[in-house]
Parts: C-alpha cells; structure tokens; sequence
C-alpha cells in the first residue's frame, strides 16, 4: 500500500514539473460558454507538456464521441481554462481549485477526474475517455 502511495506521488510530482519545464504552446480561453446544464472544465498553466495537452485532446474527443447531441444542444459543455489569467483565476479559485484539474460538474455535484487523466491521456487514451463517459452519465442521471 505503501509503495502505490508513494509511486503515486512521484507520478504527480513529476507530473507537475514537466508540465512546468516547456515551452508557451497554450491558447486564451475560448469565449464564455453559456451555463449548460454539465460543465467539463480542463485546468491548466501557461506552459503545458504533451501529457496536459493530451488531457484536453481525449477529454474534448469523449465528449464529442458519446455526447455528441448533448454537446451540440448545449446541455453539456467543456471550458479549457487557464489558471494564471485573471478570468482564468477567478473561476479557479470560486470552484477551489488550486492546480491542474479536470473536473465534471452539475450544481453542487462536482467530480474530479485528474488524477485518472494524467494516469492515462498518453498511455491509456481509452480509458480516458471511458471514465470521462462514466462520470458525465454519473451526473446526467441526478
């Protein structure tokens, strides 16, 4: 138990300082979506490595892939949002959160999902978008 803790934590870590170690390759936040019903929200600094990128790429293909309809009737949206903007900043902190993150949410009901994301957006995209479907259904059923 002891050893998946600490493999855990190493992963994270080094998670986070590669994501830190390149070059500015991000984009400004798309324009405000409109309150939908499901929010997906990508976190993420400035400077991001593939695996972040990668997050964002699976996250955005899952959602067109199984929710299609929803997405384009707008009862689900997803929102990539950098966290060193002020706007970007803003709803961070009002959601408390404090780093990268993907999150699922419906009202209070908020489902954090980065753990599994950075686990397998490279290696395991599948599985990605398996738990992204999983989650959303979770939600969409309260």
């Amino acid at each position: 138990m002891k050893r998946i803790i600490l493999l855990t934590m190493l992963f994270v870590g080094l998670t986070m300082i590669s994501c830190n170690s390149t070059t500015d390759t991000s984009e400004k936040a798309a324009t405000t979506v409109e309150k939908a019903d499901v929010m997906v929200y990508y976190f993420h600094y400035t400077r991001r490595c593939a695996t972040c990128n990668a997050v964002e790429e699976v996250t955005r293909l899952a959602l067109n892939e199984y929710f299609k309809d929803k997405v384009q009737d707008g009862e689900i949206a997803f929102q990539s949002i950098n966290i060193e903007d002020k706007e970007g900043e803003t709803t961070a902190n009002k959601l408390e959160i404090a780093g990268q993150a993907l999150i699922v949410l419906k009202g209070e009901q908020k489902t954090d999902l980065t753990e599994k994301a950075f686990l397998y957006a490279v290696s395991e995209p599948e599985k990605l978008k398996a738990e992204v479907k999983t989650a959303v259904d979770a939600v969409l059923n309260l």
